[in-house]
């Protein structure tokens, strides 16, 4: 039992060069990267691993299932039966139903405590599964559209409807998805126990998350305004690639 719970707790990184998916200096340059990113983005966008490499080892060391998602194909039924508020608060997309349950996709950890607060706000029972780096992103953007998404955002989501069998270009967009709370939390702007906190009472239907943040005294506009240049700069791959199949 140890060496199982030992198994467990093994790094993301040390796992994927364990794998063979990773050589120990390819870890090291993307862990010293000035720049900073959550690992698997890092490695992502340096184009050693993919998303489903990624997903799968990420299911591993969390002790968590996962399956593939293309949120441009899901079921609107389920869709309808999750509100905005709940999707964008946690970072859930509706991916299945199993009998009564409701299974939602993530790309990362929920936890019991916000799992169990969403069955309670949807009445019904829910489990969570992990789902490849950025699907989900895409989808909370796609059936949940914002009052302030921008144009470049819209047609992306346009292009990647139009062609949504093609895996290989929503492999590709995917690689540039990165929420802002992430973004924030990655690059020391906020503390991951004071972002948490923040979450409690964000509602998404009244104000954007940085708006909320600097309500809260958590970040100044000035590191908001950093925060949006930087998140806007990891998006201009993705749009580049969107234009590029037109």
């Amino acid at each position: 039992f140890p060496a199982l719970t030992q198994a467990k707790r093994t790094p993301l990184g040390h796992r994927l060069v364990e794998k063979g998916l990773l050589t120990e200096d390819q870890l090291d340059a993307a862990i010293t990267n000035p720049v900073r990113r959550r690992l698997g983005h890092e490695l992502l966008l340096r184009g050693h691993i993919d998303t489903t490499q990624l997903v799968q080892t990420l299911a591993e060391q969390l002790d968590m299932e996962w399956a593939p998602l293309n949120p441009f194909k899901l079921d609107k039924r389920l869709i309808d039966a999750v509100p905005r508020k709940v999707a964008t608060h946690y970072g859930v997309l509706p991916a299945a139903e199993e009998g009564s349950t409701l299974v939602l996709a993530s790309e990362g950890p929920v936890s019991q405590v916000s799992l169990g607060a969403i069955s309670r706000q949807l009445k019904r029972p829910v489990r969570c599964r992990l789902a490849p780096q950025g699907r989900v992103t895409l989808g909370i953007r796609y059936w949940y559209p914002s009052l302030r998404q921008s144009a470049d955002v819209h047609h992306m989501l346009e292009v990647l409807e139009q062609h949504q069998d093609d895996e290989d270009l929503l492999e590709r967009v995917s690689h540039h998805q990165v929420l802002l709370g992430n973004l924030l939390q990655v690059r020391g702007m906020v503390p991951p126990s004071l972002f948490n906190q923040a979450m409690i009472d964000f509602d998404a239907e009244r104000m954007s998350l940085g708006e909320h943040l600097i309500s809260r005294g958590i970040i100044t506009r000035q590191v908001l305004e950093q925060a949006l240049d930087e998140q806007a700069t990891e998006q201009q791959a993705a749009f580049a690639i969107a234009r590029e199949v037109e």
